[in-house]
């Protein structure tokens, strides 16, 4: 059984890029603060990057010359022992379509390339912050406040732990706010993630007690309902979605 690894084994930075210079580059810019930092160039040494010294953030580029870079994110935010280890998406490519596909399969953040370094730089010390020794860190979305998926998971294997077997009832729902897309594109993505930290927390705060509002992925929120059936889980969410 793989293990799930928490915020005090993990540290440093993971650049997974095939451009010499541009890992050079950030390499310099990220271990400047005394932060550890590792290079891999194809997919292949970033597993095994991954499996010898697990970072506390990865970098990860979309052009490797050995796989598709939304392969490896999809992977990753796909296994427990991963997901919840902050990735943000680097490439030429992350705007528009792609940077959305990006994050609906679990990117933290997508910057595009000629990359900007001190926005980038910005990025990485918020995303660890709250300490790289911390797993409360790993586990809560900074826009939204809202746990993210890897603080789902351990709250809905925490559910099947408490709740009897034979009875075990767990009701979850997915939710997509896609009228976001319009609105990061129009006013950008500071604009729209201040309406969904806004709408998250309006929406949360209606389905309590019953249920706990997360972030999936994206502009997708989960909602998770131990001990409650789908009917009235489905009834709680359209009463606070109409709230």
């Amino acid at each position: 059984m793989a293990s799930v690894l928490t915020g005090d084994e993990r540290s440093g930075v993971l650049i997974v890029d095939d451009d010499a210079d541009v890992t050079a580059l950030l390499a310099a810019k990220l271990g400047s603060t005394g932060r550890a930092v590792t290079v891999a160039h194809t997919a292949l040494e970033a597993e095994h990057r991954l499996k010898e010294h697990p970072p506390a953030l990865i970098l990860l580029d979309l052009v490797l010359p050995d796989i598709d870079g939304r392969r490896l994110l999809s992977k990753w935010k796909g296994l427990p022992e991963t997901a919840s280890i902050p990735v943000l998406v680097l490439s030429a490519w992350a705007s528009g379509p792609v940077r959305q596909e990006c994050l609906s399969l679990g990117a933290d953040a997508c910057f595009s390339k000629p990359l900007e370094l001190e926005a980038l730089a910005r990025e990485v010390e918020k995303r660890l912050r709250p300490g790289e020794g911390s797993p409360a860190g790993f586990e809560r979305d900074l826009s939204t406040g809202l746990p993210n998926r890897a603080g789902f998971l351990k709250l809905f294997r925490r559910a099947e732990l408490l709740l009897p077997g034979p009875q075990r009832v767990i009701s979850v729902a997915l939710m997509e706010v896609d009228t976001l897309a319009v609105i990061r594109a129009s006013q950008g993505d500071g604009a729209a993630e201040d309406i969904l930290a806004w709408a998250a927390k309006a929406v949360g705060r209606a389905i309590q007690p019953m249920g706990v509002l997360t972030r999936w992925e994206g502009d997708r929120l989960a909602a998770l309902f131990p001990s409650v059936a789908t009917d009235t889980a489905i009834l709680t969410l359209e009463r606070a979605l109409g709230a």
